[in-house]
């Protein structure tokens, strides 16, 4: 293994002394698992952005109606979020949300969101 030494604010260090005592585990083994997630994630994100432009480059492009599909199905994940969030801080019916949901699921369309033109 590689040692190497990271400054940090005093803030992060002290958050991660916080977090070590409650995880039962040391400093060096979060920031190793810390540092190996980010590693991986920035390795893949960046690992898909080179396909996606080599794709682009060679002239392959998604159709408009797989966008749409995709949009469609973020916007109706991000609609059924903020529903979840209002529930939990009781600003709207339960049931009302559940029947609004298992009509646009059946309905396959994100339409009632007013997220997306037709």
């Amino acid at each position: 293994m590689i040692a190497f030494t990271v400054r940090v604010p005093n803030e992060t260090a002290n958050a991660l002394v916080k977090l070590a005592k409650k995880m039962n585990r040391s400093r060096a083994d979060i920031t190793r698992q810390a540092i190996k997630e980010y590693v991986a994630r920035e390795t893949w994100e960046w690992d898909e952005i080179e396909a996606g432009m080599a794709e682009a480059d060679r002239g392959e492009f998604a159709e408009a109606e797989d966008v749409k599909r995709i949009i469609d199905t973020f916007a109706l994940k991000s609609f059924l979020h903020e529903r979840i969030l209002e529930a939990q801080s009781g600003e709207v019916d339960t049931q009302s949300m559940t029947e609004t949901a298992d009509s646009v699921l059946a309905s396959g369309s994100s339409q009632p969101f007013g997220c997306l033109g037709s």
